[in-house]
């Protein structure tokens, strides 16, 4: 078991410590548990086509919980839930440019660059 431990200060810069909070957290991650970064994002997400206009489609091999599309700052420009094995996204309404899509499925978070170009 790995124990992950953070913590940050949100400050006001007024010089004192009145008005600053600090944030804490921890992750603890077992073992056997598997981030599936290399192996895993290239298997459980497909998507065509990029560049696209108007439709992206997409395949997933497992249902995805929650799917968020992020500007290139970061950005929520749209959010879904319960996302299909195969699901087509209307991105006709964005402006030119590189986009994120965010795909959760069982826990495990994956971003995918697409571009938009009417």
């Amino acid at each position: 078991m790995v124990h992950f431990y953070v913590a940050g200060n949100a400050a006001n810069n007024d010089g004192n410590n009145t008005g600053d909070f600090i944030y804490t957290n921890t992750l603890i991650i077992n073992e056997a548990t598997t981030s599936g970064i290399a192996e895993n994002t290239e298997k459980n997400i497909k998507f065509f086509p990029n560049p696209t206009a108007d439709k992206l489609n997409l395949t997933f091999a497992e249902k995805a919980s929650n799917l968020k599309v992020l500007d290139i700052m970061g950005r929520e420009v749209h959010s879904q839930a319960k996302v299909e094995l195969e699901s087509q996204l209307d991105v006709s309404q964005l402006p030119n440019g590189t986009y994120f899509l965010q795909v959760e499925q069982n826990k495990l978070l994956q971003l995918k660059r697409f571009v938009v170009q009417h």
